[in-house]
């Protein structure tokens, strides 16, 4: 379970931070009033493909965690995901409380 979750948090800071580049370049372009409306829409698109990955990322992640884990331990792990705030929804509770 540690090792899966350890990659899964690897995956999603390096898809994360990737995203948040091209948002960045995105607003860069749309700053500048030189910009094509074409280069934006291509960076939009970027963007969205990206964000779709990691939502995809995550179901996989969630998937992994369910096949792993007791039915118990699987509701227990939910129940403190939905308690997480909202950046750090997806990040999971620490997994010690998974192996008792």
């Amino acid at each position: 379970m540690e090792s899966v979750e350890r990659r899964y948090l690897k995956d999603m800071s390096a898809l994360r931070n990737d995203l948040l580049n091209k948002r960045y370049r995105l607003r860069r372009l749309f700053s500048d009033p030189t910009s094509k409306a074409d280069d934006l829409r291509s960076k939009q698109k970027e963007v969205f493909v990206l964000e779709n990955e990691i939502q995809e990322r995550i179901l996989d992640y969630e998937l992994k965690v369910r096949d792993i884990l007791t039915p118990e331990q699987f509701r227990l792990w939910v129940s403190r995901r939905q308690m997480q705030s909202g950046h750090m929804m997806h990040h999971g509770p620490g997994m010690e409380m998974m192996h008792r």
